[in-house]
């Protein structure tokens, strides 16, 4: 149990990091395959990072799963309010934006406290142990991420994670209190 909770705190401190390049226009994915760019000043890459949910001792490759984290998101603009569905393809995210500041957050959210409270499930199963209202709007709160866009800066590259834990899945205010496996 203790490296569970080591892996997700480390998770949770280096889920978000910015660095800035002035690369525009091709780029290779995995595969070594050209792929064409968007003119964009803002690459958001978005992983969900899949927990080690086993009895025994996890091997280095069960322990760094993840996947593209493809589900819809809601960019705001901090400044006037104005907000934009937006969707990643293949955990990255191309946006061309004017100066300001914004946030980014999952698309579940963006609805108001009561109606995530009461959508937000709390299965409370046999194991499962409900978060309360607090840790829940804590949660509702949140963004995956918060930039400034400022003119005749380089292209911001912006890397974050969704982590998930086991048995309750994306939710951080459940909490599992049963068996594991062997």
């Amino acid at each position: 149990m203790k490296i569970h909770t080591f892996l997700f705190l480390v998770f949770i401190l280096g889920s978000c990091a910015v660095n800035s390049v002035s690369s525009q226009g091709v780029e290779k994915n995995e595969t070594e395959v050209a792929v064409e760019v968007p003119q964009h000043n803002v690459q958001i890459m978005i992983r969900e990072h899949i927990p080690y949910c086993g009895g025994a001792y996890p091997s280095d490759e069960q322990l760094n799963r993840s996947k593209p984290y493809d589900a819809g998101l809601v960019l705001t603009n901090t400044i006037d309010g104005s907000k934009k569905d937006v969707n990643a393809k293949n955990g990255v995210l191309y946006l061309n934006l004017p100066e300001g500041k914004y946030t980014l957050k999952e698309k579940y959210k963006d609805i108001p406290f009561n109606q995530f409270f009461l959508n937000a499930e709390r299965s409370g199963g046999s194991y499962i142990i409900p978060g309360d209202s607090i840790c829940y709007k804590k949660w509702w709160e949140s963004n995956l991420v918060e930039f400034e866009v400022i003119s005749n800066e380089a292209t911001k590259i912006l890397n974050c994670t969704v982590s998930s834990r086991c048995y309750t899945g994306i939710n951080p205010c459940d909490y599992y209190n049963g068996p594991y496996p062997p």
